[in-house]
């Protein structure tokens, strides 16, 4: 007897289809890391940027409210955009326009120019992760899913990791100029990536888009740029004896107030206030909170101890912040390892807050912060050079230490919510943003090479 010979099936062919549906979940989270990558650089490089077009303190602190306040408008147009235009379009332009500001803040003179192009950065990445998110969450299957969800997530802690390693290095040999050059050339090439690689979804017949909400739009805008100048206004002047400082905070506030009362009435608001009913996005809102908060202020902080109190050269601040925060990387290969094993995912992060370093902790013994004298600082200034292996040695820093934890559990409590309601987890990521333009910069003549001034240590 012979045997049946069975049918042959057809070889699969590797399509522009298959190809897509791989490189489609790196392409989206390229684009999230890019916004996190130039966020972090700029934090951290702030007084180099600062000394590099000669502006003051209260003068630099507009480019990142400029960004933060672009950021949330962008947010909350994003759905508009989406609707007109569809996923890849919207993405991918918003990467190429994105370039375009940091090409334009490469050429800044002025502090002034450098606000508006930070501005117009911010509306086009500002959007970035919450528009990914919501892809990530709409476009994949349920198999799909913790494959992309675990590419959007390393793409987070690697571009955070690598702006203060990359962006030393360019700092010590090109000038602080080559921070945007960089991210300008980043972001084309990620807008060119996303084209080729995201599928088009998104776009909705005109009978079926939602409203403009203009009027809405203009109040929140209105009250997000009153309250913002307030903020960073009375860091400069006493707020009960400045009138002006007093009705934007009444006015902003106002505004807020009727915006909140339109959308929580409204059939299709901008913002689906509505989520805030349910427990689990209310603690997903707090945990974005609490991560960008400390991702930001960490990002300011740590660079300004390490050059301004120890007195590192920027390209070693830079690679040992940068190869410190890669530890969050093995965090989060753990945390996708094993983290089905654990029940009550809530205890990874308690425990990962109470392991936050102390100042303390910071500080190593064999190195003070505070100089009895001129001639000491001369000293030690001279001697950095030569001691700085032996500080990297001996230093713990807590660069990103809970990015990892933080940002896994988030995937875990805002898979509960309404996807559509992602886009709110975002709204509160870009107000830690201008608290990155605390800087002390010398009012001398501009000089061709690169300034950085900090602050001194207290008396």
């Amino acid at each position: 007897m012979t045997a049946a010979r069975l049918p042959r099936l057809p070889a699969p062919k590797l399509g522009a289809t298959t190809l897509r549906d791989v490189m489609f979940p790196w392409a989206i989270a390229l684009a999230t890391g890019l916004d996190y990558f130039d966020n972090s650089i700029f934090s951290f490089f702030t007084s180099y940027i600062a000394g590099g077009i000669n502006s003051s303190t209260d003068e630099l602190v507009w480019a990142s409210s400029a960004y933060a306040v672009a950021s949330v408008l962008g947010i909350l147009q994003q759905q508009w955009w989406i609707e007109r235009l569809g996923n890849r379009r919207y993405i991918g332009g918003s990467l190429f326009l994105f370039a375009a500001g940091a090409i334009a803040a490469t050429l800044c003179e002025s502090s002034f120019e450098l606000a508006l192009a930070r501005g117009f950065q911010g509306y086009f990445i500002g959007p970035m992760m919450s528009a990914c998110r919501i892809l990530i969450q709409m476009r994949f299957t349920p198999q799909q899913r913790p494959r992309a969800t675990r590419a959007f997530l390393n793409m987070i802690l690697l571009g955070s990791a690598l702006a203060p390693l990359i962006g030393g290095y360019l700092v010590a040999s090109f000038g602080w100029r080559a921070l945007f050059t960089s991210t300008a050339i980043a972001g084309a090439a990620c807008g060119l990536f996303v084209l080729l690689a995201v599928p088009s979804s998104g776009r909705v017949q005109p009978e079926a888009r939602g409203e403009a909400h203009f009027w809405p739009y203009i109040m929140f805008a209105f009250a997000q740029g009153a309250l913002q100048i307030v903020m960073q206004q009375v860091r400069f002047q006493l707020f009960s004896s400045s009138p002006l400082l007093i009705m934007l905070t009444a006015a902003g506030l106002f505004a807020l107030g009727w915006f909140v009362w339109h959308q929580w009435h409204h059939p299709r608001p901008l913002i689906r206030l509505h989520a805030l009913r349910e427990k689990p996005f209310r603690v997903g809102i707090m945990l974005y909170i609490a991560f960008y908060y400390v991702n930001t202020t960490l990002s300011f902080l740590v660079s300004r101890f390490l050059e301004g109190g120890l007195h590192y050269p920027v390209e070693n601040a830079g690679r040992l912040t940068g190869c410190t925060s890669l530890v969050a990387l093995a965090a989060a290969y753990l945390y996708f390892r094993y983290s089905a094993r654990v029940a009550h995912k809530k205890w990874l992060i308690g425990s990962n807050a109470s392991a936050r370093p102390t100042k303390r902790s910071l500080t190593p013994a064999s190195q003070p912060l505070r100089s009895s004298g001129n001639a000491s600082m001369q000293r030690r200034t001279a001697s950095t050079k030569s001691n700085s292996d032996n500080r990297a040695s001996t230093i713990a820093l807590p660069t990103r230490h809970s990015a990892a934890s933080t940002a896994a559990s988030l995937s875990d409590v805002s898979s509960h919510a309404d996807c559509g309601s992602l886009r709110m987890s975002t709204l509160n990521r870009r107000g830690s943003a201008a608290s990155t333009g605390l800087v002390r910069v010398s009012s001398q003549a501009r000089k061709p090479q690169i300034r950085r001034v900090c602050a001194p240590p207290p008396p």
